[in-house]
């Protein structure tokens, strides 16, 4: 168990940008994390990062998927900075999402997109007043050639999911 280390974290000023988007082969080139498993992973992702010495992960929330359905798992701090020397520092202060696995080797089910939509972006775009554009994958922001968050990853598939959730309204409480 790796406790919580709030001493680390190095703190944002202002909302959020941006919702960068990222998969778990970009940072941990692991192969035992590349493909979904029946347990949940993120405990070794947490315990391999340890090792190297790094501080955090570097990511706000870990979408895995275990057997069926896919979780979100929240990795650090919403209002922390996640630093990666590959992208400029005003992207430090997004978000940061990891799919857990390689999508240059998998190929993301629906299911992904949808509870990636719902569960996280949805929320975020309400609370942050987070535009579409702003929704960016690792790669498009980097100085380095990678493909983050994979080569399967489809962009405008998310996208479309995305619109769907937002298409509904808000739930609200009656207080009467």
């Amino acid at each position: 168990m790796i406790p919580l280390r709030a001493t680390n974290y190095k703190l944002s000023e202002s909302w959020p940008p941006a919702v960068i988007i990222h998969h778990s082969a970009c940072r941990f080139n692991i192969p035992e994390l590349e493909m979904d498993k029946t347990t949940f992973q993120t405990d070794k992702l947490h315990n391999i990062n340890y090792s190297k010495r790094r501080k955090e992960t570097g990511f706000n929330f870990i979408v895995e998927r275990v057997r069926n359905d896919f979780h979100v798992i929240c990795s650090q701090p919403l209002m922390t900075q996640c630093e990666y020397q590959d992208i400029d520092e005003k992207y430090w202060r997004g978000v940061h999402i990891c799919l857990m696995g390689n999508y240059n080797k998998d190929i993301p089910m629906n299911r992904m997109y949808k509870v990636l939509s719902y569960r996280i972006l949805a929320p975020l775009m309400r609370l942050f007043i987070i535009k579409e554009e702003d929704i960016l994958f690792h790669s498009t922001i980097s100085n380095e050639d990678i493909s983050c968050p994979g080569e399967f990853m489809n962009k405008e598939k998310l996208l479309m999911s995305l619109r769907n959730v937002l298409r509904r309204k808000a739930v609200t409480r009656r207080t009467s």
